[in-house]
């Protein structure tokens, strides 16, 4: 249970405890949740030890919106953000929640937590985004990651933020930004005026093409 006093946030372990199906509707609470305000959050399964899908309260959501970044331990914001994206894939809260995941994702250092949101949106293209908010969103996760090579300094992140966000892009204008790297550039990622200092490698470059002649087919 979290519970926010503005400058901190306060945990209080609940102890783990199986309730069977027919139990229900007759659970006792564990003496750590006795006698105390709700709180703001329920994180559930913050260690990821269970196997499941865990399903976030409204109301545990609405805060997680605008304070997951405030979580102090990875594996604790990882098994939220896998939840939220879990809960958007079954329909149990909207896809726009993408959208606030993302901003509390803005600071994150993470390159396992990157990579993990990464993985699931990746899938998700092809696999259970609606057609008509698919491009919606690939819009929003690779200028998610193209924003985080801009604010980063650090060589080997830029180029990572940058690998990853090639598989969203399909709009021209983000198309066109790939070419100008090469045409206008000499082979350097500019972002938004910005020159990177990170370098492009031969993998790199691969992937930029295929998308490149890729999109070009398919518009041909």
């Amino acid at each position: 249970m979290v519970y926010d006093q503005e400058e901190s946030l306060e945990y209080v372990k609940v102890e783990s405890f199986i309730v069977k199906a027919a139990e229900y509707t007759d659970i006792v609470l564990p003496a750590s949740a006795v006698d105390r305000p709700v709180p703001n959050a329920f994180i559930i399964n913050d260690s990821e030890l269970a196997y499941g899908m865990f399903m976030i309260d409204e109301r545990s959501l609405k805060w997680l919106d605008f304070n997951l970044a405030r979580l102090p331990d990875r594996l604790t914001r990882q098994a939220v953000m896998l939840q939220t994206l879990l809960m958007m894939q079954h329909g149990h809260c909207s896809i726009y929640k993408i959208q606030y995941l993302l901003e509390q994702l803005n600071d994150e250092t993470s390159t396992i937590t990157l990579d993990l949101l990464y993985k699931i949106m990746y899938k998700a293209q092809s696999n259970w985004l609606p057609l008509d908010l698919a491009a919606q969103v690939n819009k929003m996760v690779a200028d998610f990651f193209i924003i985080k090579a801009f604010n980063s300094d650090d060589k080997k992140m830029q180029q990572f933020c940058i690998l990853k966000s090639i598989d969203f892009i399909f709009e021209q204008e983000d198309l066109d930004m790939l070419k100008s790297w090469y045409l206008e550039h000499g082979g350097k990622v500019c972002v938004m005026e910005k020159v990177l200092e990170m370098s492009i490698s031969t993998e790199m470059s691969y992937t930029i093409f295929k998308k490149i002649y890729k999109s070009a087919a398919m518009t041909d």
